[in-house]
């Protein structure tokens, strides 16, 4: 494979301490509209999928190192058909699927760590859809696809096999469209609009039954929009980061926290940014942050002099709303002319440093390009805190060595009853599950289910029995 480097540098953009320089990690035809996407795998392979491709609408796919590296150039995911609206999950091998519409079709491809095909581009579903175009999707612990869009009228829920095809599929009950989704260990957390246009949220389980019914989070909100993104702590609890523009004088972003077990509504709305309605802001981001009990947010935000996009922001919040790290600029545009900024899109890896890339259309020369920027996680110093508690419980998971390289033994501290743990990265998805030995204790070496090596970084260790704290494990290079 040939290997080179990105040296297209933006310059003029003035990055905040702890960020990258940006690069522009691919070039398009200015197109009124454009989707993109992008996942990260093994520590710092970053996937991007996007169109248009080649100046046609078809569906691009490449992988970059932070350095700005290419590890795969720009090739085609797609086939050579009309193809728009591409996302990105991960696939059963940790490895890269992307799904994409051609037109009403639904299809998919999948890729490993190096871009090399698992699953050439596959048709998958040919529902129609009305206004809202996005796949979402989401990874179970048995390498299942679940996903959600847009099917006209309601909202469908479907469960993908990779190489088999569709296991399961459903209607969320009484919905229309924005439909995100998250897997986290047996729950399946969607968040959707209801028969009103405003948000919801339901959770179901692994053998598709609904665990929590639908529970209505906005209510009597005039412009309430299609901007959200979805989170889950290590407790199980879910958070949705959204959009709403209530009156004619403030354009706010709001938290809204469920209770994983029970639906309760444990933060109902509270207002996390506000600004004037003379700046726009957009593309609300939540993502898990590295010591399991702080949320990463992204947004971009106007600047009001040039009319354009010109600020991506960033901001630490906990699991109660408040913030650890204050909204602030982290990428700065207002030196640069004309750029204006679209379509953010974020992921983290299992260290928990964010990748982020954004459209920069540049009307003087009719281009837009997809800009790269990366956040080293330990800037903050908020990836030390090794055990995580929110509850009285007297039970408590007891590492014996923490951080640990090669293995560790794990006991339950004040609980006589076997239990299962799992272990998880810091996406959500379950890599392991633990059973008791003999004496009661627990032991992991470090290794996925099917006895891969998983690299450094921060994992969850959560029991099935919720009175019993969670405890962040720090897996350190093999001596």
């Amino acid at each position: 494979m040939i290997f080179q480097l990105l040296l297209t540098l933006i310059v003029g953009v003035i990055p905040a301490p702890g960020w990258s320089e940006p690069v522009i990690s691919v070039e398009v035809p200015h197109w009124d509209y454009q989707r993109k996407d992008l996942i990260v795998t093994d520590g710092n392979h970053i996937h991007q999928i996007w169109y248009p491709y080649l100046s046609e609408a078809r569906i691009g796919y490449n992988i970059v190192l932070p350095d700005g590296t290419v590890l795969l150039e720009d090739t085609l995911l797609s086939r050579d058909e009309f193809s728009g609206h591409p996302s990105a999950s991960y696939a059963p091998d940790s490895g890269f699927i992307g799904f994409w519409r051609e037109g009403t079709p639904k299809w998919y491809s999948v890729k490993d760590h190096e871009g090399n095909t698992i699953t050439p581009a596959t048709y998958y579903s040919g529902e129609r859809y009305t206004s809202w175009f996005r796949v979402d999707s989401s990874l179970d612990s048995l390498g299942r696809i679940h996903m959600v869009w847009d099917s006209g009228p309601e909202v469908c829920y479907s469960i993908l096999d990779p190489g088999v095809g569709e296991v399961w599929r459903d209607t969320v009950p009484d919905s229309r469209q924005q439909s995100l989704v998250l897997v986290d260990g047996d729950r399946i957390h969607i968040k959707f609009n209801g028969l009103d246009q405003w948000a919801d949220y339901i959770q179901y389980n692994l053998d598709g039954n609904v665990t929590v019914p639908t529970v209505s989070l906005v209510e009597d909100v005039i412009g309430a929009t299609n901007w959200c993104s979805m989170e889950v702590d290590t407790f199980g609890n879910v958070y949705i980061f959204l959009h709403e523009n209530p009156d004619g004088e403030l354009r706010r972003f709001t938290l809204y926290k469920i209770n994983g077990a029970t639906g309760e509504i444990m933060i109902d709305g509270k207002i996390i940014y506000g600004a004037p309605s003379s700046i726009s802001i957009g593309n609300p981001i939540i993502l898990p942050g590295p010591s399991g009990t702080e949320f990463y947010l992204m947004w971009r935000e106007e600047d009001t002099w040039s009319g354009f996009y010109r600020w991506i922001k960033f901001a630490v919040i906990n699991t109660n709303g408040d913030f650890v790290v204050e909204p602030y600029i982290a990428y700065d545009y207002t030196d640069e002319d004309f750029q204006d900024l679209r379509e953010l899109a974020a992921t983290v890896n299992s260290q928990g440093d964010v990748f982020a890339h954004w459209l920069e259309f540049n009307p003087e020369d009719n281009m837009i390009y997809i800009v790269l920027g990366w956040f080293d996680h330990t800037y903050l110093g908020i990836e030390d805190d090794s055990t995580v508690t929110e509850t009285s419980s007297s039970s408590v998971l007891v590492p014996s060595v923490n951080p640990f390289s090669g293995s560790v033994t794990i006991a339950v501290d004040g609980n006589d009853v076997s239990i299962l743990l799992r272990i998880y990265d810091l996406s959500g998805r379950i890599v392991d599950e633990l059973f008791p030995s003999e004496e009661g204790t627990y032991i992991w070496n470090g290794r996925s289910q099917d006895g891969n090596e998983l690299p450094t970084g921060n994992y969850i260790v959560r029991s099935d029995n919720p009175d019993i704290a969670s405890v962040i494990l720090t897996k350190n290079a093999v001596d």
